[in-house]
């Protein structure tokens, strides 16, 4: 079964489960209208401090991915079930982190040479 066994007909005294999901898209454009600029739209205006609100941010996000499905490269995940709401928590938790560790390096006023130093790449003729 895809997503490790997840049953989504458990009750939901029974635990909690980590999904981590990677998404990857064929767009030029990274303006406010294109698919990432509406993702960032959408993460920025997201109130994640309470339980609709996290549930309204997945359902715009999905609805937001699927009218865009042509942009789409590909889409791979997983997901660990836990007994205890607090394990799924750490395992997200670790998993947030990984990924935010990944643009440690990057911020909005990067440039092409900042981030081609960052990456350990020097140009040529310099």
């Amino acid at each position: 079964m895809q997503f490790g066994g997840l049953n989504p007909f458990r009750g939901k005294q029974d635990g909690a489960t980590a999904f981590c999901l990677t998404l990857a898209f064929r767009t030029a454009d990274r303006g406010p209208r294109s698919l990432l600029g509406q993702l960032d739209s959408l993460a920025a205006d997201a109130d994640t401090s309470s339980e609709d609100g996290i549930a309204a941010l997945c359902a715009d996000t999905a609805l937001l991915l699927l009218r865009r499905k042509q942009e789409w490269l590909y889409c791979c995940g997983e997901a660990k079930d836990h007994g205890r709401d607090e394990a799924a928590l750490e395992r997200f938790d670790r998993l947030a982190i990984r990924e935010a560790a990944k643009f440690d390096d990057r911020d909005s006023s990067a440039t092409v040479d900042a981030a081609l130093a960052a990456a350990g790449v020097t140009p040529e003729g310099r």
